[in-house]
């Protein structure tokens, strides 16, 4: 359906995180912002993401957020709000940046967004899809772990990638998603990264793009 261009365009989106201090017996923290539940935040320990749900690493209502055990002492321990944003002109450190990429090779249903970065479902065209993405970043920041995202509707997960091969600050990785999406679904792809500065993703010969199309209706 789909093929999108490589060039990202200076625009990002950055979502609200917490800071919360561990002291290895503390299970409830206070959120800044309430939530209907757990699945409207990302909480990571150490800067691995945590698992959410009844049973698994955290549950979140209102203005609590519960850990199934405590967090170490020293822990390095945050979350993100997935439905808190603004828009800025560089990334934050250490959340989450759209990828938005500003020019097409072809898109013969005008499923992609140039302005935010949405492949949108058209109407009547529900199905099983395949997704991908991937960026190179260029030598900027120092981080030294970045994650690819596919996000559907701005807030469910449906790929990750985990990328923990950086060098100098340079980083690749490339995520896919072959599954039903309804029409109105959309999504957007996602960079995460742990440095204490902005990092650049380079534009040219595919080093940065999202593509997508249909295999089969439903």
């Amino acid at each position: 359906m789909a093929y999108i261009g490589n060039q990202p365009a200076l625009q990002y989106i950055t979502f609200a995180k917490q800071t919360f201090t561990a002291n290895g017996s503390t299970v409830a923290f206070t959120l800044d912002n309430s939530v209907a539940n757990e699945n409207e935040l990302e909480v990571f320990v150490n800067n691995v993401r945590q698992e959410p749900g009844s049973g698994k690493a955290y549950t979140a209502s209102g203005t609590t957020l519960t850990m199934s055990a405590a967090p170490t002492t020293g822990d390095s321990f945050y979350c993100i709000y997935q439905g808190k944003a603004t828009q800025t002109v560089t990334p934050g450190a250490s959340t989450g940046t759209m990828i938005v990429c500003d020019s097409e090779d072809f898109d013969s249903d005008g499923a992609y967004n140039t302005s935010d970065g949405k492949f949108t479902v058209p109407a009547g065209e529900g199905g099983k899809y395949f997704l991908y993405a991937n960026f190179r970043t260029n030598s900027s920041g120092t981080m030294t772990r970045c994650n690819l995202v596919l996000y559907k509707n701005n807030s469910t997960v449906i790929s990750q990638y985990n990328n923990n091969q950086v060098s100098g600050g340079e980083a690749s990785a490339s995520v896919s998603f072959v599954g039903t999406l309804a029409a109105g679904d959309y999504v957007q792809s996602r960079i995460f990264q742990d440095s204490s500065s902005s990092v650049n993703v380079e534009a040219g010969n595919g080093k940065t793009m999202f593509m997508g199309y249909k295999l089969i209706g439903i």
